[in-house]
């Protein structure tokens, strides 16, 4: 929980760093405005691309990005920083899996996720590395009501149904762990309640984590589809709030999610990296996984 907050006063500190770098830089003499201005313009893209929106509000990331262009900032530090960035961010690889989403009840986002640590607390993981941590996100841009409350229910994402991201055999089930209070993690159970899937036509291995208990409806040895239900979203293992864990490996235990090496993952030829939004409706209400491209 101490992480989190962290990590929420770091998003908060934001609305009051940009203020202050943009005073900072008209406040100058004329001859070092230029450059104060571009500075400041990094400063401000790197703390946007950066910062967990689902925590402080995502409707304020495209708010500020766009009072920062009408102030006159120089577009030039913007647009290197944010080039860059993605760049740095997706893995370079040339092996990877492309999966179907695994969520289809309004708009999600990735809390952790890409290369850097920064943005992905996985990455010095060997099997976790291309992981990523999905939450749900309100109406109004944030992943639960409140700042960290401890009512499970309050989190957008608890209980939304998870969705088989490919089609495959289920080599790995459990299904009886408590869902935790927030905060209250499982160090011994790191994932929790999980499935794994050995995805058809390729030797990788794809896990989901922190499932709610009771909530897992296949067996090991079930044939799964891409697309078929496969549990609900819980807070169970080593997690600091509900959310869905997921990451492809190759090799290890079939049973286990924390072996192995891991293998990079796309949803429909599209790379997440913390903040993507993806918007996934059921498939009785439109087109599954229309997705959403946000990346600055």
């Amino acid at each position: 929980m101490n992480k989190l907050r962290r990590q929420f006063y770091s998003a908060v500190a934001v609305l009051f760093v940009a203020p202050l770098l943009l005073l900072w830089g008209v406040w100058v003499e004329p001859s070092a405005a230029t450059l104060k201005f571009i500075i400041f313009g990094a400063v401000f893209m790197f703390l946007v691309l950066v910062g967990r929106w689902d925590i402080m509000g995502y409707l304020f990331r495209p708010i500020l990005s766009v009072l920062f262009l009408i102030m006159s900032a120089p577009l030039v530090a913007t647009a290197f920083v944010a080039v860059v960035w993605l760049l740095l961010s997706r893995p370079r690889v040339t092996s990877f899996i492309d999966l179907s989403f695994p969520l289809r009840h309004g708009l999600y986002c990735v809390a952790h996720g890409g290369s850097p640590k920064i943005i992905n607390h996985h990455a010095p993981s060997k099997s976790q590395r291309y992981a990523l941590d999905i939450v749900h996100l309100n109406a109004l841009g944030f992943r639960c009501s409140g700042v960290y409350p401890s009512n499970l229910k309050a989190y957008a994402i608890f209980h939304d149904v998870v969705y088989s991201p490919c089609e495959g055999v289920i080599t790995a089930v459990v299904n009886d762990r408590p869902d935790l209070l927030p905060g209250d993690m499982d160090p011994k159970h790191i994932a929790g309640n999980y499935v794994v899937i050995r995805c058809a036509g390729t030797d990788a291995l794809v896990g989901l984590a922190h499932l709610a208990r009771g909530s897992v409806r296949v067996r090991v040895g079930d044939t799964v589809t891409a697309g078929q239900p496969l549990a609900q979203v819980g807070n169970s293992g080593h997690t600091s709030e509900p959310h869905l864990h997921i990451h492809a490996k190759r090799g290890g235990n079939s049973d286990s999610m924390l072996d192995g090496e891991g293998v990079a993952i796309r949803f429909r030829r599209r790379w997440l990296i913390r903040n993507s939004l993806v918007r996934a409706v059921s498939p009785n209400r439109g087109p599954v996984n229309k997705e959403v491209q946000c990346e600055a």
